[in-house]
């Protein structure tokens, strides 16, 4: 019936014992303030301010988000040009320069519909989602699903749990602002990276949510 309905699983050997899955706050936030601290420091001062309210990473993460995803997406073509350079330039340039992801991790993501309005079936295949946009997700599942009132369809929440190789450009949000460690554990992922899905949805048990368990990966495999 899966089969059917959503098409035939792309071969991937994900051995997921490999990939460290974080279950506390606490443990999540050292891991990432450890990590990202010493440099979001310095990416405050090469942005030319002491406020990091004012560096292009809080901008989106706070206000701008909205309007820059869908221009990377190329719903939107109409923004400001202080978005637009933070879209292709400022944004893409500073998560390049930031630490690593130096382990296989998982991470949380929330997006709202119909599945095949992202994964769809192409002859036959359940195909991966290009995400041409930065990739927002939570290093805990907790976290991400006190979100869910946030979405443009919150009747219909889709918790995408992902796989994410060692090596993957991205940012520990939380480590530029002045968020308490109580907040969303935020990682910032660059651009146009592939989400490729690797079980049939299923009804995640701890939070009674569509599940879709993605490989992440930064070209098409």
């Amino acid at each position: 019936m899966n089969m059917k309905k959503y098409g035939k699983l792309f071969s991937l050997s994900i051995n997921e014992n490999e990939y460290y899955e974080f279950t506390s706050s606490e443990d999540a936030n050292r891991w990432g303030h450890l990590l990202y601290d010493d440099w979001a420091n310095e990416y405050v001062k090469l942005e030319g301010t002491n406020d990091f309210h004012n560096t292009p990473i809080f901008i989106y993460t706070g206000t701008a988000y909205c309007a820059i995803n869908k221009y990377k997406r190329g719903i939107e073509t109409s923004i400001p040009p202080s978005y637009v350079k933070m879209a292709d330039f400022s944004i893409p340039d500073a998560i390049h320069s930031a630490p690593h992801i130096p382990k296989k991790i998982v991470v949380y993501r929330i997006i709202s519909g119909y599945i095949n309005e992202y994964f769809k079936n192409i002859d036959g295949v359940f195909s991966p989602l290009l995400e041409k946009a930065f990739l927002s997700s939570s290093i805990l599942s907790d976290k991400i699903v006190e979100n869910i009132s946030t979405l443009n369809d919150p009747e219909h929440p889709i918790l995408l749990k992902i796989y994410v190789p060692n090596n993957t450009e991205a940012v520990f949000v939380n480590s530029i602002g002045d968020f308490p460690d109580s907040a969303e554990a935020e990682l910032l992922i660059n651009h146009n990276h592939y989400l490729y899905p690797i079980k049939y949805p299923y009804i995640n048990k701890d939070h009674n949510l569509l599940c879709v368990e993605c490989f992440l990966s930064n070209k098409p495999l």
